[in-house]
């Protein structure tokens, strides 16, 4: 899977414990649940998602964000496949220089970023 980097895939059948110690070592858990992240999780994720097109650089650390990274983290998160493009779009949306990404994650306020899915698209999904 290309945009990954050094990010960790599992073999199938991965302990859950094993899976958690490795997420740890790269700093990837806040002490709630997560799937350990598999190939075949991350290709069902991804879909026809292209995985490997920049979106853009995301702020702070201005990583690359792609498809494929933001189907990593859903996949850590338990998310459904089908709610991938709508991540992606909301993540994407955050890119937009009025909004001010970088600014509003590197105040020394506490600000937290959200989305509020209604309608059709929030019927669809469940």
């Amino acid at each position: 899977m290309d945009g990954l980097g050094e990010l960790p895939l599992f073999p199938e059948g991965t302990s859950w414990e094993a899976a958690w110690g490795r997420l740890e070592e790269f700093a990837l858990n806040d002490g709630l649940p997560m799937v350990p992240p598999t190939g075949n999780l991350l290709e069902e994720m991804l879909g026809s998602a292209s995985g490997s097109r920049s979106h853009g650089q995301l702020p702070p650390l201005f990583g690359e964000l792609t498809a494929t990274a933001v189907a990593y983290q859903c996949v850590l998160a338990g998310c459904e496949p089908g709610v991938l493009p709508l991540v992606l779009a909301a993540a994407t949306a955050c890119l937009e220089a009025k909004f001010n990404l970088l600014g509003l994650l590197t105040t020394t306020g506490t600000p937290a970023v959200m989305a509020i899915v209604h309608g059709g698209c929030a019927e669809q999904l469940g």
